[in-house]
């Protein structure tokens, strides 16, 4: 009988250190980062600020991302504005939602300018913004259009 116990305790044994070994030979394949473009629109009024927010999901390591200046046009007129305006990354504050600022930022935007942010900024899985704002340059209010890459 104890060898019945010894030979079903030596089997068990023999398969759990197998199973170990094939789950150890396991390779775990990380996925490939997909670029994502989002295309966000608002207006700043002068020495006004509007954050736009996106969504990074790629959990897997942090990844590049960038922002661009695509259109800038009058308010009142709609006529293109060639004025400068500022461009910053900033994270969403959990506990009342505002955008605080980076340091990532670009005071001076203009188009064709191309792009304004770009690879110097790592962002890891959660909630950014965009804060798009006047430094002081703006004579009126302006709509504008930006285009986010993220991954």
């Amino acid at each position: 009988m104890a060898s019945l116990v010894h030979r079903s305790a030596f089997v068990i044994s023999a398969v759990t250190l197998l199973g170990l070994s094939i789950s150890c030979k396991n390779n775990t394949t990380i996925p490939t980062a997909t670029l994502a473009t989002e295309t966000k629109s608002g207006t700043v009024a002068v020495l006004g600020t509007d954050t736009q927010k996106f969504t990074v999901n790629y959990t897997y390591d942090y990844t590049n991302a960038s922002v661009q200046l695509k259109t800038l046009t009058s308010v009142a007129t709609g006529a293109n504005v060639t004025t400068p305006i500022g461009l910053a990354f900033g994270s969403v504050n959990s506990f009342d939602g505002t955008c605080v600022k980076s340091t990532y930022a670009t005071p001076n935007a203009v188009i064709p300018d191309s792009p304004h942010i770009t690879d110097a900024v790592f962002l890891g899985p959660s909630t950014y913004c965009i804060q798009v704002y006047d430094g002081g340059t703006l004579t009126e209010a302006v709509n504008y259009t930006i285009t986010i890459q993220h991954y």
